[in-house]
């Protein structure tokens, strides 16, 4: 489970926010024999779906370039709309919510201050098809065409970007990361799921790129 500590200024900015992160044992869960509901309906193609530690969810409708919020409440889910448009959404710990839209490749972040969303562009990218976010902030985007996986580091200015070596990989799709930062890749096109472990020697190879 990914969450988050954020101290507020008087007039409810953000000073600092230090995400944490961590594991529980519970009873399994039983699914039979199942009983399916729809959680969502009227929406117009919606390719990608979250869900943040308030039972919150957030979905990328793509073919209206949407990405829409469902609170939870006594009856249901009030819906609304983040500032940013997208096909992909993901959710840091702290209700931070990242969006990348395929066509353009713009990847955004939607900052939650207040209970409202301020929009911030962490970069361009090449057909993002996936985008997850580790219990440290970090952001990994799996950018399809040229089959390079981007990790944006927070900084205080903004992020600083790496790469994830993705040698071998034909193409790009979803992306995931667990609590010991290894990255999960869907490689579509080779029909298999690769997995990236980080070590000494491949922290090394990284490649420092600031994004300006």
């Amino acid at each position: 489970r990914y969450g988050a500590a954020v101290l507020y200024s008087s007039t409810g900015s953000v000073i600092a926010t230090g995400y944490v992160q961590g594991t529980g044992v519970g009873p399994q869960i039983n699914f039979l024999p199942g009983v399916e509901t729809t959680a969502v309906s009227g929406l117009y193609g919606p390719f990608s779906v979250a869900i943040d530690a308030s039972n919150n969810l957030y979905m990328a409708d793509m073919d209206d370039g949407e990405v829409v919020k469902e609170a939870l409440s006594a009856n249901g889910y009030v819906q609304s709309t983040l500032p940013s448009s997208g096909s992909v959404v993901a959710i840091d710990g702290s209700g931070n919510v990242y969006t990348a839209y395929t066509e353009s490749g713009a990847v955004y972040k939607d900052a939650l201050v207040n209970g409202n969303y301020t929009q911030s562009l962490i970069g361009i990218f090449y057909f993002p098809y996936g985008i997850a976010v580790d219990g440290s902030g970090n952001v990994y985007i799996a950018a399809s065409e040229n089959k390079n996986v981007f990790k944006e580091t927070p900084t205080a200015s903004g992020y600083t970007q790496s790469m994830v070596p993705t040698s071998g990989v034909s193409s790009l799709g979803a992306i995931a990361v667990d609590g010991s930062d290894n990255v999960y890749i869907a490689d579509t096109y080779n029909n298999q799921v690769l997995k990236e472990t980080r070590s000494e020697e491949h922290t090394s190879e990284l490649q420092s790129l600031t994004n300006l």
